[in-house]
């Protein structure tokens, strides 16, 4: 069983590892950035759930064999997640049906158990934890009647359900990394 022990406790969405893998911190020239992650996650500090490991072991290529690595780690769903699941789920369906944020796609899409958008928010919710995502949401501060949106995005689902999230950068500067000179 996995338990959350640390002060801040993170939870990694799959877009950070694809985007840090692919995009920014390539293994082969930002290896101080993977060994930073790994000591996270190893600390418990830093979280993978079950549906973003499968999500990203499911890509059958390097990045999921180096996660792969993190199978007995993987935090899964106790009674207070799937509490808080269905209130994630609840309040959705609320912003679809009453407030029309979102079309009925969004519900639809989140409803699917190996979606891991809801679950994140919903680990975050029982465990008191800050979730990492490099999404970006929309609705804080936007005009409502500007159109329905056709799918939900983690940073606005996450502040209506008051949890915190930030993007891998806020993350990076939070938990202290520092890039290392060598030479």
């Amino acid at each position: 069983r996995v338990l959350f022990r640390s002060r801040h406790a993170y939870l990694l969405d799959a877009n950070v590892f694809v985007a840090a893998w692919k995009l920014y911190y390539r293994r082969s020239f930002a290896p101080a950035f993977w060994e930073h992650l790994d000591s996270l996650i190893r600390r418990k500090s830093a979280f993978i759930i079950e549906p973003v490991f499968l999500e990203v072991c499911n890509g059958n290529d390097a990045l999921a064999s180096y996660v792969a690595e993190y199978k007995a780690l993987v935090a899964k769903p106790d009674q207070g997640t799937l509490t808080a699941y269905a209130k994630v789920l609840q309040t959705l369906s609320d912003c679809v049906e009453r407030q029309r944020y979102y079309k009925n796609a969004a519900l639809r899409n989140w409803s699917q158990p190996n979606v891991a958008d809801p679950w994140l928010i919903a680990v975050a919710m029982a465990k008191n934890a800050i979730i990492v995502t490099q999404e970006v949401g929309i609705l804080r501060g936007a005009n409502q009647s500007s159109g329905l949106m056709g799918n939900a995005k983690i940073p606005d689902m996450a502040w209506m359900m008051g949890v915190p999230s930030m993007d891998m950068f806020d993350f990076i500067e939070q938990t202290g990394f520092l890039w290392r000179q060598n030479g």
